[in-house]
């Protein structure tokens, strides 16, 4: 099916650059001025990705997309915007409003590579030959009546008070998060809800309750209990580590949006160890074998793709869907957030050195020359993080 793109703005002269962009691609492209115009050309026409600006008169792009996700959820949300818009960001990526952003003003060639990219990854989605039952809703991982009544109340914009007290009636979700703001990598030393969810943000608490709704629902059987608290443990300190390095090798903060990639990139081999039971493959894999080969081999699927698959499915934002696909291959040329990429790629390598875990993550030689650090380097940095010991 032809791939068609909408891109929205109130800027003529933002709309002839968008064009300009495309003149030579293979999408047809459509232009409109503002919301009302880009939900008429939704009404009538096929249109895979919306890309608007966050910014307009009347309808803005933030009840655009809000429409668009209700009435047209097979479309790709993109939001368009400047370097001020950090709180809309946020607050449309706590909704689901977008899979990712895009800041003006944009390079060509990358735009153009980033779309290339968005259709190629959902092209691998759609065209894995999953196992059949994946296909029907009720074999995924439920994500617990906790987290979509989280989701509700962030839809109607309610108190931290009432989110607070929502989160506090489910005892097992409640313990984690506050294990995790209280552990020694964040240091915040509190047993009160409100407070983790104002240190940690709404999209981090809402990450970690989906993920340990995800955990508890792998503990309910004998072989998943084995490795639950393995996985757990992996995954989380995978995210402080990405956090750290993104810090020290980086100089800036990971994005709000996204800042529990780490701990979602694991997510598939959870569904495997569950579905999979007993044949879930647990020999540490030979010298020239990755535990994604001995998946594969055994499985017919790989935890990577698996975990694509579920947060694709449950309308995560692209940088951690990719985090899942790529975290083993972060010199894809297909990546769009190549900096994350490679960030999780490390810090997946030195969680596992960190345990001493029975599978050893492959690293690929070259991210430290695109860091300019080597291994011991990282191995000093993260020695002096009390947390991550």
């Amino acid at each position: 099916m032809e791939k068609t793109i909408l891109f929205v703005d109130d800027e003529e002269a933002v709309l002839r650059a968008f064009k300009r962009c495309f003149l030579f691609s293979d999408y047809p492209v459509y232009l409109a001025s503002s919301g009302e115009e880009a939900l008429e050309i939704l009404s009538s026409t096929p249109i895979s990705v919306i890309i608007s600006d966050i910014r307009m008169p009347q309808m803005n792009g933030y009840s655009l997309l809000k429409i668009v996700r209700e009435n047209y959820p097979d479309v790709i949300r993109i939001i368009l915007s400047g370097y001020a818009d950090e709180e809309i960001l946020v607050k449309a990526f706590q909704k689901n409003l977008a899979k990712m952003y895009l800041l003006k003003p944009w390079d060509n060639e990358e735009l153009l590579k980033m779309i290339e990219s968005f259709f190629s990854l959902e092209k691998r989605l759609q065209g894995k030959n999953l196992p059949f039952h994946l296909n029907h809703l009720e074999d995924l991982p439920p994500l617990g009546f906790t987290y979509y009544k989280i989701q509700d109340l962030i839809e109607k914009d309610r108190s931290m008070d009432e989110i607070a007290a929502a989160i506090g009636e489910d005892p097992a979700i409640a313990a984690r998060l506050l294990r995790v703001v209280n552990s020694a990598f964040y240091r915040v030393n509190t047993g009160s809800i409100k407070d983790a969810l104002v240190y940690l943000g709404l999209i981090n608490t809402k990450n970690i309750i989906l993920t340990s709704s995800v955990f508890d629902w792998l503990e309910k059987d004998r072989v998943g209990n084995l490795y639950q608290e393995t996985l757990w443990r992996h995954s989380s300190l995978c995210n402080k580590i990405s956090n750290v390095l993104f810090r020290h090798l980086l100089n800036k903060e990971v994005p709000k949006t996204h800042a529990t990639a780490g701990l979602f990139h694991d997510l598939g081999r959870v569904f495997l160890v569950k579905y999979f039971g007993e044949n879930y493959p647990n020999k540490r894999p030979k010298d020239n074998q990755t535990i994604s080969n001995q998946e594969k081999e055994v499985l017919g699927i790989d935890h990577s793709e698996m975990g694509a698959f579920l947060l694709n499915w449950w309308e995560l934002p692209l940088p951690i869907i990719e985090a899942a696909m790529y975290h083993h291959h972060p010199l894809d040329e297909n990546i769009i957030h190549k900096e994350l990429l490679a960030i999780v790629h490390l810090a997946d390598y030195f969680a596992h050195k960190i345990i001493r875990a029975r599978y050893q993550s492959h690293i690929y030689p070259q991210i430290f020359d695109f860091f300019g650090v080597s291994e011991q380097e990282i191995d000093a940095i993260l020695a002096t993080k009390k947390g991550l010991r």
